[in-house]
């Protein structure tokens, strides 16, 4: 019966799909039977007339199937079929090709989803969306399906992330350490313990799909997606409900190298992964981020590029951004840009490509700051002319703290140290309705507040130093400790500032009425005039802190310059003031404020130290359009404010305008550690020091800028020796 059924269904092949004829077919099949036969043989034998063997025989002849023998009787026989059916296969072959290329054609234009269930279709489009890959590529596999992987060329040059799914009983407390054998072309492995299908998705744009079952005997359904649209749904949905739980793997992740860049992405949890990595050791102002997307509001596409300014992401909120300042504007302006379907921020984005500002020609050092290097370099930073400076007027004592994570024996405990944990214990907190609660301790005190920051520059330079400010009475132990040799005139009780430090940065908890409140009667109740004339005289410079944190500086300047001055025989012949957070200043305070340091600036000269930010901020309350040049930043606040000079600095150059002309000097990108947050007063000092030593004002520049470079990436006050070598290592410190 088998035979039977087996020669049926070869005959309906040769007829339906070779085009065979029945006779043809009968002739063929006696002809391999029973081997070479003549005319009447071979009628006999496939029961086909003799009459019409002749002419089947010489059908089958002409196709390939047969050859004859001319002899008396003629005789014919088979040809052995793998030589008949290699010519029908590959026409068949080449035909597949032609109708699938027709097919593609057809997919590429309507988009959608093939659906088969064919083993080798399936392992052919697999590879299809591997090697679709450009950017990313993310893979879900059950464990049991690891091996699809083995016959797969993964790409090098693709961040590849791995999901193995079905590791139950090989999760132990959320810990992933198993063996699995992956590819070594994988940069990130996780685990999670939930049964889930084989999915590949390629650059958020092609997808895979296979659905089976553990019991399956075949390969189960394969779906090929090639909608954009649903390939990038299928994308976000693994990332933000599978991905985001997944267990990280303690030896593949933890072996993960330093990102590199110019790098793109299609998914902003990746872009910003990297960002968070980069950014602990640089600032967040070294980056450049570029997007294509769309404007939310309006639905138009748009390319764009800026500074990067701030990002937020975390996997317990599925909310993220980027804050750039764009370029293409040059006004300043400070847009949100979020992922894919972002609702409330400027654009959404479909690719990010991040690049690194310090690996751009731009920011080589130019010849004129080689220039004012060299002036420094000749300068002997060790025999400095003793001088003496009065600092003011804030005061802050700055508690060092940490966060408790967890309590142990004996009053120990676990330091709280990822910011991001804070931020996620917020974010939990907040959906489920309750209040937060952490617990801090503090390890340390500290002196804090302009006159601190900049008294111990000058400190180190065995400068004399006079204080004036918030310091307590009598003098708070954290001032007295730190600068024995200072002489203080305090006008009021310090305020504080509590410092919670973490790896990647710092939270800061600043009381400042106190500060914020001072005036010149404050001043005169706390201190005698004859007092404040001490203080003042013989001081080559007045060190200030910055007008937004104090506002009445202006008033308390314009004060001491009419009463106290004329009872010194030296005076200060120039006056430092920093900025501050001028955004904090009045409606009233501020052009009142402007008005009376012109004044002033007309006795003593003023140089009015700020960040870029602050300058921008000058430039937007004066209504001219804010520019990303620094050099261009300090000439218009210079000009409107009608000062001497104003200086402008930021982590990678600073800038100095005077009623003359504009000079800029490069800093380096050091290797960010500490990142105080302080390094305008630590600019400031260290320009004040070039300047009160006759160095140029160029070489001063860059003598501000070593002194914050050097204090950002060891945590430290440079001395006089530490600057030398800073110095001498100035244009090589980047390349390392």
């Amino acid at each position: 019966m088998t035979g039977e059924t087996d020669e049926g269904a070869l005959r309906s092949v040769l007829v339906d799909n070779v085009g065979l004829s029945p006779y043809e077919v009968d002739v063929y099949l006696a002809l391999l039977r029973r081997g070479r036969q003549t005319m009447s043989e071979l009628s006999s034998a496939s029961d086909v007339p003799q009459q019409r063997v002749y002419d089947t025989v010489e059908t089958l002849r002409e196709r390939g199937f047969v050859q004859t023998v001319d002899d008396h009787p003629a005789e014919a026989y088979a040809i052995e079929p793998t030589e008949v059916i290699s010519p029908i296969r590959n026409r068949l072959e080449s035909a597949e090709k032609s109708l699938e290329s027709l097919y593609e054609s057809v997919d590429d234009v309507e988009g959608g989803v093939r659906v088969f269930s064919s083993a080798s279709t399936i392992r052919r489009y697999v590879e299809r969306v591997v090697d679709a890959a450009e950017t990313t590529l993310l893979i879900l596999v059950p464990v049991r399906s690891l091996d699809v992987l083995d016959a797969i060329q993964l790409p090098e040059d693709v961040n590849i992330q791995l999901l193995v799914a079905g590791l139950d009983g090989l999760l132990h407390d959320d810990q992933f350490d198993a063996d699995l054998d992956v590819p070594a072309a994988v940069d990130e492995l996780r685990g999670v313990m939930t049964d889930e299908p084989l999915v590949l998705v390629a650059d958020g744009t092609t997808c895979f799909v296979r659905l089976d079952s553990e019991d399956d005997e075949g390969e189960g359904w394969g779906y090929y997606v090639a909608n954009p649209e649903l390939a990038f749904m299928i994308d976000r949905y693994l990332v933000q409900t599978r991905w985001s739980r997944g267990i990280p793997h303690e030896t593949v992740d933890s072996g993960r190298d330093e990102p590199e860049f110019p790098s793109e992405y299609v998914r902003i949890g990746n872009c910003l992964a990297d960002l968070d990595r980069a950014a602990r050791t640089r600032p967040l102002e070294s980056f450049s981020v570029a997007f294509e997307g769309y404007e939310v509001e309006s639905g138009e596409p748009v390319s764009a590029e800026g500074t990067l300014v701030d990002y937020y992401h975390s996997e317990h909120d599925r909310h993220a951004y980027v804050e750039l300042e764009l370029d293409e504007s040059d006004d300043g302006t400070v847009v949100r840009v979020g992922g894919w379907k972002a609702l409330t921020e400027d654009y959404e984005a479909r690719r990010f490509t991040i690049f690194d500002r310090t690996r751009e020609k731009g920011f080589e050092l130019d010849a004129e700051t080689r220039a004012y290097l060299d002036t420094c370099r000749e300068w002997d930073l060790t025999d400095v002319e003793s001088q003496s400076v009065v600092t003011g007027l804030d005061g802050y004592v700055d508690r060092m703290r940490e966060f408790v994570d967890s309590r142990g024996p004996g009053g120990s405990y676990k330091p709280l140290l990822e910011f991001e944990s804070v931020k996620e214990r917020l974010v939990e907190a907040s959906s489920m309705t309750r209040s937060p609660t952490f617990e801090w301790v503090e390890t340390e005190t500290k002196p804090g507040g302009h006159p601190a920051h900049a008294g111990s520059i000058f400190s180190a330079f065995d400068y004399d130093v006079s204080m004036i400010g918030t310091f307590g009475e009598p003098t708070a132990d954290p001032f007295q400790l730190a600068f024995p040799d200072a002489d203080f005139f305090s006008v009021g009780n310090p305020s504080t500032t509590d410092y919670v430090q973490f790896e990647t940065g710092k939270l800061l908890i600043q009381d400042r009425d106190v500060v914020a409140g001072l005036d010149y009667e404050t001043i005169r109740e706390r201190v005698t005039m004859d007092a404040l004339a001490e203080a003042i005289d013989g001081a080559s410079l007045m060190s200030l802190s910055g007008w937004g944190t104090v506002p009445s500086i202006p008033s308390i300047l314009e004060c001491l310059v009419d009463e106290v001055w004329p009872l010194t025989s030296s005076p200060p012949e120039q006056i430092l003031l920093m900025a501050g957070t001028v955004e904090l200043l009045s409606e009233t305070d501020l052009p009142a404020g402007i008005a009376t340091l012109d004044e002033v600036d007309s006795i003593v000269p003023i140089t009015l130290v700020t960040t870029r930010k602050q300058a921008l901020h000058y430039a937007h309350v004066f209504g001219e359009e804010p520019t990303n040049s620094i050099p261009r930043l300090a000439d218009i606040v210079q000009r409107r404010l009608n000062l001497s000079r104003v200086a402008v600095h930021t982590p990678y150059e600073a800038a100095l305008a005077t009623e003359r002309d504009t000079i800029a000097a490069r800093g380096h990108l050091q290797e960010f550690t500490y990142g105080s947050g302080n390094a305008e007063d630590h600019f400031a000092a260290g320009f004040a020091i070039g300047q009160l030593e006759g160095l140029s004002d160029g070489a001063s520049l860059v003598l501000g800028n070593a002194t914050a470079s050097y204090h950002n990436q060891f945590g430290s006050i440079p001395d006089p020796d530490d600057l030398d070598w800073y110095l001498t290592e100035y244009d090589e410190l980047p390349n390392e």
